[in-house]
């Protein structure tokens, strides 16, 4: 299965400047269960927000089209989506899409799934995503996360599979 995971900000905002724009660790540990020891993909930007340090326990991929890109050590390059499913098909794993923005957008059309975190503030920021389209997606499973002092917004863990 290819699966979309992301958190937004009631605004749809998921990065400012390349990094997301709130702490949560509630949803770091999330996104770290659903994600260990599956294959993720994601682009060139995102790759710059890990600072050269890949996402232990998982095949961290980046998609780009550049082909004069360099990697460092602990990426896979990639160089289109075709290459990416194929991939995660040889591995019978499910592929997690983590960002960007045009990453999301490409794999959209193929995703069997959505894994939203919604985050009940209204949060700056220059990335938003695009609201999800109701008519093709229905939500499968709704778990409303713990405010807390380490986790102050309130949040809900949402996914969204294909109607």
């Amino acid at each position: 299965m290819i699966k979309l995971i992301w958190a937004e900000a009631h605004n749809h905002v998921i990065a400012d400047k390349g990094d997301i724009p709130w702490k949560l660790p509630a949803d770091q540990q999330f996104f770290k269960q659903l994600t260990l020891n599956h294959p993720i993909v994601f682009g060139r930007n995102t790759l710059l927000s890990f600072r050269g340090r890949p996402l232990p326990k998982r095949t961290n991929i980046v998609l780009s089209h550049d082909t004069k890109l360099e990697v460092p050590a602990g990426f896979t390059l990639m160089h289109s989506i075709e290459e990416v499913m194929a991939f995660a098909k040889a591995q019978n794993d499910d592929l997690y899409v983590i960002g960007g923005k045009g990453i999301y957008q490409s794999f959209m059309p193929y995703a069997d799934e959505l894994i939203v975190t919604e985050i009940d503030a209204d949060i700056s920021g220059d990335t938003q995503m695009d609201a999800i389209d109701l008519d093709t997606w229905q939500v499968v499973n709704r778990v409303v996360g713990t405010v807390d002092e380490k986790n102050i917004y309130p949040h809900i863990f949402k996914t969204y599979q294909r109607k």
